[in-house]
């Protein structure tokens, strides 16, 4: 597929989970179906990322994060578990798991977009893969300025820092029938990432 080539060149790719939960309806949207990953995220050669419900203070400043009702996660029924796929939290078995991180997705706590003069306030995990998408970017920048060449696959990398401080470990909430907790869960995946921490590491 798309998804190997991309990984045998060392391109990341990051796929949303969807926005529906733990059972996403067949439109993908509306949490009425029957237990399941939407299948592209579990992918394992793809970084997939659900959602959280991401709070600041007035100076900025993080208030809360917990996992988003609606962030997508789960079972794959079609890929095994990569090897990379261990640690803290991954649950036994033999099946690929998403999501394997999280970002801000939750749309009453979303981003403010000025469109056409008007304001609008956005959000899902369609939020949250681009916003990883563009913490890559600037650690290939770092990368660079370094003279490394960019960053490999992620996953085999992020894995070994679940608990570390490269991420925030999102504990409270879940996505349905799943709950976050210590270490990796099926709502946050790793957790949230702290870039400073991810360039100092990865850079």
């Amino acid at each position: 597929t798309r998804f190997v080539r991309f990984a045998a060149l060392g391109v990341n790719v990051f796929v949303s989970t969807g926005d529906a939960g733990s059972n996403p309806g067949p439109d993908g949207h509306h949490a009425n179906g029957p237990l399941a990953a939407e299948w592209m995220c579990t992918s394992p050669h793809v970084v997939a990322v659900g959602g959280t419900s991401l709070r600041l203070a007035a100076n900025g400043q993080v208030a809360s994060e917990t996992g988003w009702t609606g962030s997508g996660g789960g079972k794959s029924k079609f890929f095994p578990r990569p090897g990379w796929q261990k640690g803290n939290g991954v649950p036994a078995g033999n099946q690929r798991m998403v999501p394997d991180v999280g970002a801000a997705a939750d749309p009453n706590e979303g981003g403010l977009i000025i469109l056409n003069g008007h304001r609008m306030q956005y959000g899902g995990t369609s939020w949250s893969a681009p916003i990883w998408a563009g913490l890559c970017a600037l650690i290939n920048e770092a990368r660079l300025n370094n003279r490394k060449g960019p960053v490999p696959y992620l996953n085999p990398l992020i894995y070994p820092m679940i608990g570390s401080n490269c991420f925030c470990d999102v504990l409270t909430e879940s996505n349905g029938a799943y709950s976050c907790g210590p270490g990796y869960d099926l709502v946050t995946g790793i957790g949230s990432p702290d870039l400073k921490q991810l360039v100092a590491r990865l850079g």
